[in-house]
Formats: C-alpha cells, sequence, structure tokens
C-alpha cells in the first residue's frame, strides 16, 4: 500500500508540474475565440497568441463568428502602417470594406453553414524586424487558414512562394496586386488570384493619355519608378509601349527606402528633360519625390512639364501644401472603383457604416469583392446536403473560384441581398457570372486576374476626381 500510495503521490506531482507548465507557456483552455483574449485565438482547445501586429476583428460589429467553436478563419495581411509612420488610408478603407462583406455575410449565416471570422495583421516591416512572412506561416500552420487576403504585389509574390502556403495549398487572393509576374506564379503554383488587371494594360491606359497631350510622338518620357515586383513590373513594359507608340523613354529606378536614391533618381530625371514624368510608387514616397522635383527649374509644371500619376498614388494623402500646385491638373490611372452593377450598393453601406467615401481611396471596392468571392467559394467548398467546415480548404476554393469564372450567364450582382441566391448555387457546384463593385469578375483561368476596366482620374479643386472610365 505504500508503494501505492507513493506512485499516486508522484503522479500528483507530476500532474502539478505539467498545469504549472501549461500556465508557464501562458495556455489557456477555451472552446471558442472568445473565450481568449482580443490578441488571441483558440486552437484545439488552448488559446495561442497572434503574432505582432495582428489583431482579431470584429467583422463590422458582428461577434458571432468568433462565439462558435468551428469559425472559419480568413486574414488579412495589409500594410496599414506606412513606412513614415502613418496610417496608410488606402490600406485602412480595404480593411473596412472587407469587414463590410464579411459582416454582410455573417448576418445571413447560421451555425450549421458557419460565420467567418476575420483576422487583420499590419504588415509594416518594423514589426519583428519583417512581420508578412512570419504572420502569414503562423496562420496557416496554427490556424489552417484556408485563405489569404494580401495586399500589394510584392508582398503577394514573397506569401505565394512561402514554403509553409505550398505545403498547405492555401489561396492568397489580392484585391489590388497588378504586377504581370503574379501571372507566373498563378500558371506555376496555382491559386494566386486578384481582383485588377495586371499592369500590362494598365500601361496602355498611361501610353494613350502620354499621346493625346504630344500626338506628334518623338519626345522623351521618364519612368521615374520604385524598385521592386510592383515598380519594375509596370515600368517595363510601359517603356516598352511607348518606343512602340514612337516615344523615346528612360526608366529611373529608386530604392523606395533609401532617400539617396530617390534625390538621385530626381536629378538623372531633370538632367534627361523630359517633356513628362511618369511615376510609379507609393504616395508617402511620392510626395518627397515631387518636392524635390520643384528645385529644378524644367521640372516645375510652370515650365511646360508634365506629371503622370498612377493607382498607388490615387490617395488625398499625396495632396499637401508642397504638392498641389505642382499637381493640378496632373492625370492618373488606376483600375476603375466602381464599374460593376453592385457598387452602389457597396457604397452606401460603405459611406453608411464607416463615414466616407470609398471612391476616395484606390482599391476599396476590389477588397469587397475579393472578400465575397472567398466567401462564395467557401459555400462551394462546404458543399449543399450536410455542410462541414472541415472541407474549407485552399485547394477547394480555388475550385470555387473555377466555377465562378465558367458561367456565360447573366451576372449576379455582388450584393447583400443575392446572399442567398449565390450561395446555394455554389454550395450546389454551379457555375455562376457575377459582377462585383469593381466590375466584371470574368477570371482568366491562365492568369489568375480579370480583364477589367480602368479610370482616368486626375487633380483638380484640391481633390483626386474621376475623369473617364477606360474599357
Amino acid at each position: 500500500m505504500r508503494a501505492l500510495g507513493l506512485f499516486l503521490a508522484a503522479l500528483v506531482v507530476i500532474g502539478l508540474a505539467s498545469c504549472s507548465f501549461t500556465t508557464a507557456g501562458k495556455f489557456e483552455e477555451c472552446k471558442t475565440d472568445f473565450d481568449c483574449g482580443a490578441a488571441t485565438a483558440c486552437t484545439e482547445g488552448y488559446c495561442l497568441t497572434l503574432p505582432a501586429g495582428c489583431r482579431r476583428e470584429e467583422a463590422g460589429g458582428t461577434t458571432r463568428a468568433f462565439e462558435q467553436p468551428a469559425r472559419i478563419p480568413l486574414v488579412a495581411l495589409l500594410p496599414i502602417k506606412a513606412s513614415s509612420g502613418m496610417p496608410d488610408d488606402s490600406e485602412t478603407q480595404s480593411a473596412n470594406a472587407i469587414k463590410l462583406a464579411i459582416s454582410e455575410a455573417n448576418d445571413r449565416l447560421n451555425a450549421t453553414r458557419g460565420f467567418f471570422g476575420l483576422f487583420v495583421c499590419d504588415t509594416d516591416a518594423t514589426i519583428d524586424g519583417g512581420g508578412l512572412e512570419l504572420q502569414a506561416t503562423w496562420f496557416i500552420e496554427n490556424l489552417k487558414v484556408p485563405a489569404l487576403i494580401v495586399s500589394s504585389s510584392g508582398p503577394t509574390q514573397k506569401v505565394a512562394q512561402l514554403g509553409a502556403r505550398l505545403d498547405a495549398g492555401t489561396l492568397v487572393i489580392s484585391p489590388n496586386a497588378t504586377s504581370p509576374e503574379l501571372t507566373i506564379s498563378f500558371t506555376q503554383t496555382g491559386n494566386v488570384w486578384r481582383i485588377p488587371p495586371t499592369d500590362v494594360n494598365q500601361a496602355r491606359v498611361v501610353v494613350d493619355l502620354v499621346a493625346r497631350d504630344f500626338p506628334d510622338a518623338g519626345v522623351l518620357i521618364d519612368v521615374l519608378h520604385a524598385k521592386g515586383t510592383y515598380g519594375a513590373g509596370f515600368a517595363n513594359p510601359l517603356a516598352e509601349q511607348l518606343i512602340a507608340r514612337g516615344f523615346r523613354a528612360t526608366l529611373r529606378p529608386f530604392d523606395p527606402n533609401d532617400a539617396e536614391t530617390q534625390n538621385k533618381a530626381v536629378t538623372d530625371v531633370s538632367n534627361d528633360g523630359p517633356a513628362g514624368t511618369v511615376l510609379i510608387g507609393n504616395t508617402t514616397v511620392m510626395v518627397p519625390i515631387i518636392e524635390k522635383a520643384k528645385t529644378f527649374g524644367n521640372l516645375k509644371r510652370g515650365s511646360g512639364h508634365r506629371w503622370y500619376l498612377t493607382d498607388s498614388m490615387k490617395e488625398q494623402t499625396l495632396l499637401t501644401p508642397s504638392t498641389l500646385l505642382e499637381l493640378d491638373l496632373s492625370q492618373g490611372t488606376a483600375p476603375a472603383q466602381g464599374a460593376g452593377t453592385a457598387y452602389p450598393t457597396f457604397r452606401d453601406g460603405f459611406r453608411t457604416r464607416y463615414g466616407t467615401d470609398p471612391e476616395s481611396t484606390n482599391y476599396t471596392s476590389h477588397s469587397y469583392d475579393a472578400t465575397w468571392l472567398v466567401m462564395l467559394a467557401a459555400q462551394f467548398a462546404e458543399g449543399a446536403a450536410t455542410p462541414d467546415r472541415t472541407r474549407v480548404t485552399g485547394a477547394k476554393l480555388g475550385e470555387g473560384l473555377v466555377k465562378l469564372s465558367l458561367s456565360t450567364g447573366p451576372a449576379i450582382p455582388l450584393r447583400a441581398d443575392k446572399w442567398a441566391e449565390l450561395s446555394d448555387a455554389l454550395a450546389r457546384g454551379t457555375p455562376t457570372n457575377v459582377e462585383g463593385a469593381s466590375g466584371h469578375l470574368d477570371f482568366d483561368l491562365d492568369a489568375g486576374a480579370p480583364s477589367a476596366p480602368y479610370e482616368v482620374w486626375q487633380v483638380r479643386d484640391g481633390g483626386i476626381h474621376v475623369v473617364r472610365t477606360v474599357p
């Protein structure tokens, strides 16, 4: 008996040690995310601390997703805090558009089919020495997320090539990645989708703007662009198309993280003496570049030099007291914001919920559409007869997006009042034609991107105004 007592005492000690270890590791028992703190998630009965920069979102006020033991997790990886340390308004509004879409779906779902739980990560490079890869890998490995919504071409390319992503087959979809390089990623690894068309098409619209201003061609146009997947992917086909139309073109790349190379690039442009310059890069970098250009007489607006602006610059933050006069009447291009029949309803809902106009920033409607497509693809993955959330994998989501690309029937708008019709069709596996707030979403299954219209916008009256839509 004494031996038995010692044995039982040893078991108690081991048990206490186990509890101590669990507590020391900051693990807490949970059934749902709601049992955990705001910066944690419940998985396999334990609360796990989210990566730095990530938070659990309530999807526009809906908490039911995180009160369910088997919610479908979706993750948005967005550079919400720009390199300047100030919030990036476009990314903030993209996050709002994603939340709006998820809350609209959750309001129409029930626990049988499953709610969507949104996690948002700020991918600001100062987090843990570069948070993007760490954040994406954590969610793939710990929460088994079936889909990642990723902002911008370079980050989308990085996430697409992650070993964890390739092993899991996680779907990657971007509301604003436009680099032609991503077509290669789509064909080689699959499941890398984006809502806007590639910059090869946007380059044609830019060249048309230049040709309107200089109908005799022959003049020199400089392309001042950030290095990287987005900048080079846009600048190279643009220069080729300018030359094909009879213009001379010079590429002037710069490092977006190095002010010295930016200043040198501006000086080189001034030495070139172009008739106009196309700017490709984000607003936080382009504002000081334009300020530097003002110090050169031949680059000032008053000398006749013209600036051509591009999609990543369509933000009110571009217009500061030091840039506004220089950019007045300058034109830019971007994938069209409100080209789809679902846009008026989206715009009204967005204004009501967030008190701002989605047209004030770029790619807001594209973020809304990207989220809708992932959620509809999840209905396909779950199936109709006996919905099963365990079937919602990246591979099955990709099959669902194909179903949304095959139909040639009448297009159904991506609107909240159409959720039941669309989700029922996808759950049955029926190919369904949809039109989003950003326009038609007929994906080229050799590229993972649709053919969609562009908009020409202009700086005037202290703001940004859309001039026209280009097919």
